[in-house]
């Protein structure tokens, strides 16, 4: 059964995103729910830890069998206004990678790493403390495995969608 963390919370303040000291975000989409907690500590600087957790359990002839995968990091990006609703940004995310495979009848096997992730994005508030916003970015991913699962380097490119919502 696959888990999916999503924040849903309604508009407290009505003041401007671009002044709002905090938020809560999520990915739109079917990347697993990643949650993330921008804070504003510049004028034009975002700082932003996020996580994700994914957890996927099924039934086998020898017994039941999953998979678990935990994402923890930080984002630190530079935003640049584009007028009064809009503005582009650009930074990048490291994070913390875990993974867990519960063998059915079997041990089970680990793998750790990091992943190196550079961001451009395009962000819209729709409302004053609601904004949408459409990413792209290259990511680079090492994990090392217990058992006999082989290490991992991984390398691709996307698009994401995140909506994020600000409080003062």
């Amino acid at each position: 059964m696959r888990t999916r963390i999503l924040a849903v919370l309604a508009l407290l303040t009505p003041t401007l995103a671009p002044a709002a000291d905090w938020g809560l975000g999520t990915t739109v989409g079917s990347d697993g729910g990643t949650l993330y907690v921008p804070f504003k500590v510049g004028e034009s600087i975002r700082v932003e830890p996020f996580g994700s957790y994914f957890r996927n359990e099924f039934d086998t002839p020898v017994g039941t069998a999953g998979f678990s995968a935990l994402s923890v990091g930080l984002g630190v990006f530079r935003s640049v206004a584009l007028g009064e609703r809009f503005q582009s940004y650009a930074g990048g995310r490291v994070a913390y990678l875990y993974a867990d495979l519960e063998v059915a009848g079997g041990p089970d096997e680990t793998a750790s790493g990091f992943s190196i992730e550079p961001v451009l994005g395009a962000e819209a508030f729709l409302l004053p403390q609601l904004s949408l916003s459409v990413e792209a970015f290259a990511n680079y991913s090492e994990q090392d495995a217990s058992g006999t699962a082989n290490d991992s380097t991984d390398y691709e490119t996307g698009s994401r969608l995140v909506a994020r919502i600000f409080f003062q």
